[in-house]
């Protein structure tokens, strides 16, 4: 049964919002202290960073079939011997 709930934003470094983390109930309390809760706000902060700075990195590196392709391409524009079995 839920009795308390303790949410906050997770947010990038320009304030978008990426998502929420929710903690219900505490283990130990009657209610989540001013502790509790600057705990969780640094948390989220820290992974609002981690997260914003993730999708900018998966945006700039290319995804392992885009590199697989590009080598396969490379190959083929040379007109090298395909190094994979070529009846494929």
């Amino acid at each position: 049964r839920t009795k308390q709930v303790l949410t906050v934003p997770v947010s990038g470094p320009r304030a978008t919002l990426t998502g929420v983390l929710q903690l219900i109930n505490t283990k130990n309390a009657e209610r989540f202290s001013q502790e509790d809760e600057d705990k969780v706000k640094e948390i989220a902060h820290t992974l609002g960073i981690a997260l914003h700075n993730q999708y900018h990195l998966a945006k700039r590196q290319p995804q392992k079939f885009e590199t697989l392709l590009a080598a396969r391409l490379a190959v083929v524009r040379r007109g090298s011997p395909s190094p994979v079995n070529s009846s494929i």
